[in-house]
């Protein structure tokens, strides 16, 4: 809640084995996204300290082998649509 913001986290692994893990604010269901193998990417918003139905606990990891992340905290959601958009693009 200290770095709210539109997020986008892109990691590598090489099999693939990592996650992230984050509770749903509203219904407090613990949800798992898993990684592929190579790069992945995933994004959402954080809320700040005063968003209570938008701060997103989370952690991440891989358990069978090294994980790289790049946390980026994009401040305008036009951009941040904008990056969305150019990754989906084949």
């Amino acid at each position: 809640a200290n770095a709210a913001g539109y997020n986008m986290l892109l990691s590598w692994s090489k099999g693939g084995t990592g996650f992230f893990r984050y509770q749903d604010p509203i219904t407090k269901e613990i949800i798992t996204l898993n990684d592929t193998p190579g790069w992945t990417c995933k994004v959402g918003y954080f809320g700040n300290f005063q968003e209570h139905d938008r701060i997103i606990w989370h952690c991440a990891g891989a358990p069978k082998e090294e994980r790289f992340t790049l946390g980026y905290i994009i401040p305008h959601r036009g951009m941040w649509e904008d990056m969305i958009a150019d990754i989906e693009t084949p």
